[in-house]
């Protein structure tokens, strides 16, 4: 896993302090805030992606909860996966309805090969993910 900057602000909130939402409450307390961008390798090194058939569907799941004091607004980024705009402006306390409630984002399949990339880029403030779940689509 590589990640931009390499070296991202972790914070991290106790679970009990999470105030409801769609999320587990111990996958959105704690994560990682001013995350640009993530490349997770799916396969191991030294395994080759012959052609388009070697190109799987994930369903990629993303999960968010406000850390902060933010208002609705103050913290909007956008969400790429594999060099695709999957979100425009994701608002985590406008979608959440308030801070520390905790919102899962899913894509369904997104073509994958050797790696998976994601893209956070922000509109106001920083981006924040508490949690990626990568699942591969079965036909």
């Amino acid at each position: 896993m590589k990640m931009e900057p390499a070296h991202p602000t972790y914070y991290y909130r106790h679970s009990l302090w999470i105030e409801g939402g769609e999320a587990s409450p111990w996958v959105v307390a704690s994560g990682v805030e001013s995350l640009e961008r993530i490349t997770i390798e799916l396969l191991p090194p030294g395994v080759q992606v012959a052609d388009a058939n070697d190109i799987l569907p994930y369903t990629v799941r993303l999960y968010f909860a406000e850390p902060g004091n933010a208002k609705a607004g103050e913290r909007t980024f956008s969400i790429g996966l594999q060099g695709k705009t999957v979100l425009q402006e994701q608002d985590i306390v406008k979608d959440a309805g308030g801070r520390m409630r905790g919102i899962i984002r899913e894509f369904r399949k997104i073509k994958v090969g050797r790696t998976l990339e994601l893209v956070l880029t922000a509109r106001s403030g920083l981006p924040v993910l508490s949690g990626i779940e990568l699942r591969l689509e079965t036909p």
